[in-house]
């Protein structure tokens, strides 16, 4: 069944086969196709890939990264691990940057490029196919007369024509940019990139705004440490009427799920809460099913034979394991 086709049968279910629903018709279905994702990934949404680090104590992860699952310190085979409160358990390592192998790891959240301008100048911005859309910015100018003081650094944000393919520039000269995004899906990929040429963001055709996952770690490893990170990839929304969805997403839960969103955005509650219990329902039972006869621990930490010996793959009870 295609895109075309749910938006039909999700309408229908609710009792509302209306055009002007079909915009948030789709957003639901894409919704409801992430809600699986992370319920029940499949075998093609995992990554498992290895970056170098540069000497900082941040990762940026690729774009559409949905849930980072294990990081392995390939150079010096040890697992590392989550702990959510670095900055308590660790707070002079992380404000003095201190050198060392990785220890442990934390999500800090997402930025809208990969990395920021290398210094303050206007960005270049180009799709990959010619079109006409809006591209909006927002993000950092630095008052270079005012260096030092709280006026140094003030907010602006404007948008950017695109037209044709050709690259166009920013009016306002970024030295960090916080907000990168289109309005609307695009015929082609639109890269950004700052004064130096420097890539910083590239956002696909079928993906309104641009994000990237950032880990922190305890320590600061040295440059070209690798590292092994294994994650869950975002499914490919869907955009076009003779798109299809994932094989593993059920076309029966997407149709429940959507129903229901469409009664409670018409103040159905009644209605939208039966029809999302019918969802959930369908989903329940499927992820039943995979842990009675799927593969249990696909997505688990590897092997204990992967480590130089046991003490590095157990999970530290105590500081000691962190070298303090």
């Amino acid at each position: 069944m295609n895109l075309s086709n749910l938006i039909t049968e999700a309408q229908r279910l609710a009792g509302r086969v209306d055009t002007d629903f079909n915009d948030r018709t789709r957003r639901w279905l894409n919704e409801a196709q992430t809600q699986w994702a992370i319920a029940i990934p499949w075998a093609s949404l995992a990554r498992r890939e290895t970056f170098a680090m540069n000497g900082g104590q941040q990762l940026v992860l690729p774009p559409r990264v949905l849930t980072v699952k294990w990081l392995i310190d390939r150079t010096n085979h040890r697992p590392l691990y989550p702990n959510d409160q670095l900055d308590k358990e660790f707070p002079w390592t992380l404000i003095d940057s201190t050198a060392g192998n990785l220890q442990a790891w934390k999500e800090v959240g997402v930025q809208p490029v990969s990395r920021q301008p290398s210094a303050q100048g206007t960005l270049s911005i180009q799709t990959t196919a010619s079109d006409n859309f809006n591209v909006f910015v927002a993000g950092l100018v630095e008052n270079t007369t005012q260096s030092g003081t709280p006026e140094q650094f003030y907010a602006v944000q404007e948008t950017v024509v695109v037209s044709d393919s050709a690259a166009h520039t920013t009016a306002n000269q970024y030295v960090r940019v916080e907000v990168l995004g289109k309005d609307k899906f695009s015929a082609g990929d639109v890269i950004v990139k700052d004064a130096a040429a420097n890539q910083l963001a590239r956002i696909p055709y079928a993906i309104l705004q641009s994000k990237y996952r950032v880990l922190e770690f305890v320590n600061t490893p040295s440059a070209g440490t690798l590292i092994d990170v294994f994650y869950i990839q975002e499914p490919l929304t869907l955009v076009d009427n003779a798109q299809h969805p994932p094989t593993a997403v059920e076309t029966d839960y997407l149709l429940w799920y959507t129903a229901g969103m469409i009664h409670a955005a018409q103040g159905q509650d009644e209605q939208s809460q039966a029809k999302l219990a019918k969802a959930a329902q369908i989903l329940q039972a499927r992820i039943v099913k995979d842990r009675k006869h799927g593969d249990k621990d696909w997505r688990a930490i590897p092997d204990p034979f992967y480590w130089a010996n046991e003490d590095q793959y157990e999970i530290p009870n105590n500081y000691t394991w962190y070298g303090w």
